[in-house]
Order: structure tokens, then C-alpha cells, then sequence
């Protein structure tokens, strides 16, 4: 019998599987099987795990239930091991989280799980937050814990991959819900933690990645399954937040409103870089216009055309460096380490875009007599747009490839 059951419920998850397969050999415990349940994928999910030749890993194929909760059932009934924990497809857990889990579990006879500090990761494993739910190694009641929980209205056990839990308590309990679309893994862990103690461990262990096409984003778009869920858990858990309907109706506004928050969170992660891109264009043309109109306002006349040109030169170029240094740092997060190279590439074509914004503001204000200020309006938001496509395309590409 092997000391850990490591279940992975599988999906058209080619992605990002092979990081998280090398995460499982890179653990510093090794007494463990992997469990796959692939529910029908239709991409390389099943070669890749095929490809590893690991006798430990085991690969159960299904066709396709429809249901991520049914996959994750299915995969109890083929765990073996003393200790179960689930690590989906596209998440990564440190070299010592199966070896701490299992000290923990271990050393406390009476715990019926334990879990840890984790991080959420985005598409590309940077860490966005660490959470911590303790502020230091805690054991708790089970029952303490469901009524933190419940009053806090918020998950505090982080995500699947973040718990691990004693199989002999999972023949106890049953299987998760399937009438849950959203947190079926909060509800199990609630039911589990009835039965006894929760060891946490202090450290961040586990990292959850969020991406654009995760089950995670794409539950959240759908809120009305959440507000379903958690319907659910007031009927199952009510003696442990009370029945006062103050108290009832705190509790709903509470998940709603976080709810609504994680849904901008995730819409923020999708979109960051154009939303970033977006907020420092802004503040470049803040920059831009207020350099432009010191310029008209200490001696270079609008209505010169060559001192229009010198104005407009020297608005360009400030604004050009204050967006060299957000867009490497912030919005593209460039790790280019040839900075010439670069630049050289992110002025070249901020020049050519320079000489259409000057064309621009030549013919609208020297030819066509327009206000220079509108015309300023309309080059540049042709401007922001040409820019954000010429950087994106040609000068940091190839470090987002990186």
C-alpha cells in the first residue's frame, strides 16, 4: 500500500501538464501513485502522461461524463493510498509539500486533514498573491474551523490541490457533491473537517494558476451557480453560522460581493496587459499633453508651424521614455536582458509613429486650420493604439516567448 494517492482528474489539459507531472517527480517524497482520470480529452493530455514511462503513474481513460465533479469521484474509487490529495492539471506544488502534508497527518493521529499556505499563480507561474490563513503552524478544531469559515463567508482552505486528507476519513464521509457546480471541494472539506482536527502548515506549499481557460474562470462567469452553491451550504452548515436571518443575510451579501470581486479579479488577470497597457498610455498622455502645453506656454506659438513641430518633438519624447520604462517593466514585464537591443527596436518604431503623429497634427492644424487641441485628441488615440500593436508585435514578443 502506498502511503499517498495523488488523484488527477484530467481535461484537454496539455498545456500546462507537463510543468505540473515534473512538479510531482521533482517531490523530495516519493512513496506515492498518481491517479489520472482523463474524461475523454480530445487533445495530447493522455500522450504526454504516456510519455513519462513512470510505473507509478496510473492512467484511467472515460469517456466523456460532462461533469468535472463525476471525474473527480471517479477518482477515489481507484485511490489506494493511506493519504489522499488531488493536484489538477494545470497546478504546480513545491518539491516539499507531499513530505510536509504527510509529517503533519503523521504526527497528529487525531487530524482528519491538512493544508497550507498557497499561492495564485497566472498563465505564465508568476505569483499574483500568497495567502495565509494562519499566521503561524495552527491546529484547530473542525468545527471551529466550518463556523471561521461560514462567518467569515470566504474559503479558507485555498484551492483542491491544497489539502491533504486521510482516506479512511473519506470512506466515512462519502464522495463530493455533484449537485455543486462551483465548490464542491469547500463543502467536502467542511463535511471532512466534522470529524476532527485540521493541522495548517504556515508555508506557502501549493500554487493554483488561473488562466483564461481554467475551470476556475470559467465557473465565475456564470455567478448564479455560485449563489446555487451556496444555498446549499446554508441549508447543510446553518448550525454553525446560526439561523438568525441577520445573520443568514449577512452571509449571502458576504459571498455575492466577494463573488463579484473574484470575477473582476479574474477579468483583471485575463486582460492585464491591455488593461495595464491602457492605464500607462493614459498617464503617457497626461504626460505627453502637459509637457506640450508648457511648451505653447513658454514661447513655441502653435501657430508657427516649426515651433508647432518643436513642441510636438519634444511632448513626444518625454512621453516616449516615461513609456519605454512602464511598458518593459509593468505592462509587458519584458526580461530582455540586451536593454539596447531593446530600445533601439522600441524607439525605432515609436519614431515611425512619431512621424504619422506629426503628419497628423500637420495637416489637421497647418492645412486644415482645425484646433490644435483636437487634432492632439484624435492623433493620439491613433497613437495608443499603433503603439500598443507595434510593441506587442515587434519589440516584446520574443521576451514574452521567453
Amino acid at each position: 500500500m502506498v502511503k499517498v494517492s495523488i488523484c488527477m482528474p484530467t481535461y484537454n489539459g496539455e498545456k500546462y501538464i507537463k510543468e505540473t507531472l515534473d512538479s510531482i517527480l521533482n517531490q523530495t517524497f516519493k512513496d506515492y501513485e498518481v491517479i489520472f482520470v482523463d474524461d475523454g480529452s480530445t487533445d495530447n493530455t493522455c500522450n504526454i502522461i504516456d510519455s513519462y514511462k513512470n510505473d507509478s503513474f496510473i492512467l484511467i481513460k472515460e469517456k466523456n461524463s460532462g461533469s468535472m465533479v463525476k471525474n473527480w469521484n471517479r477518482c477515489f474509487e481507484h485511490a489506494n493510498g493511506e493519504y489522499i490529495i488531488f493536484v489538477f492539471q494545470d497546478d504546480i506544488i513545491d518539491k516539499n509539500c507531499l513530505a510536509k502534508k504527510v509529517k503533519a497527518l503523521d504526527e497528529n493521529k487525531d487530524a482528519v486533514f491538512c493544508y497550507s499556505a498557497s499561492s495564485v499563480v497566472n498563465d505564465e507561474g508568476k505569483k499574483i498573491i500568497t495567502r495565509r490563513y494562519f499566521n503561524r503552524d495552527t491546529i484547530i478544531e473542525g468545527k471551529e474551523l466550518i463556523y471561521k469559515s461560514f462567518n467569515g463567508s470566504k474559503n479558507i482552505f485555498g484551492e483542491p490541490s491544497n489539502v491533504m486528507f486521510r482516506k479512511s476519513i473519506c470512506d466515512k464521509v462519502g464522495l463530493f457533491c455533484d449537485k455543486l457546480n462551483y465548490t464542491p471541494d469547500i463543502e467536502y472539506y467542511l463535511r471532512v473537517a466534522k470529524e476532527g482536527k485540521v493541522v495548517y502548515i504556515n508555508e506557502d506549499l501549493t500554487n493554483f494558476r488561473i488562466s483564461s481557460n481554467s475551470m476556475t474562470y470559467n465557473l465565475f462567469k456564470n455567478i448564479n451557480k455560485i449563489i446555487n452553491d451556496d444555498e446549499i451550504f446554508i441549508n447543510e452548515f446553518i448550525e454553525y453560522h446560526g439561523k438568525e436571518k441577520a445573520s443568514v443575510f449577512k452571509h449571502r451579501f458576504n459571498t455575492r460581493f466577494r463573488s463579484y470581486l473574484k470575477l473582476v479579479f479574474l477579468l483583471f488577470t485575463k486582460y492585464k496587459e491591455v488593461i495595464m497597457y491602457l492605464i500607462f498610455g493614459v498617464l503617457t498622455t497626461l504626460l505627453s499633453w502637459l509637457i506640450y502645453f508648457i511648451c505653447t506656454k513658454i514661447g513655441l506659438d502653435p501657430n508657427n508651424p516649426i515651433k508647432l513641430q518643436i513642441a510636438n518633438i519634444i511632448s513626444w519624447f518625454g512621453g516616449m521614455i516615461f513609456s519605454y520604462i512602464t511598458s518593459r517593466k509593468i505592462v509587458f514585464e519584458s526580461k530582455e536582458k540586451n536593454i539596447v537591443k531593446e530600445f533601439i527596436k522600441f524607439i525605432t518604431t515609436r519614431i515611425g509613429v512619431l512621424l504619422m503623429d506629426m503628419a497628423i497634427m500637420g495637416i489637421g492644424v497647418s492645412i486644415l486650420n482645425f484646433n490644435d487641441m483636437l487634432v492632439k485628441v484624435i492623433a493620439t488615440i491613433f497613437v495608443i493604439i499603433v503603439n500598443y500593436l507595434f510593441s506587442k508585435v515587434f519589440v516584446f514578443k520574443k521576451n514574452k516567448e521567453a
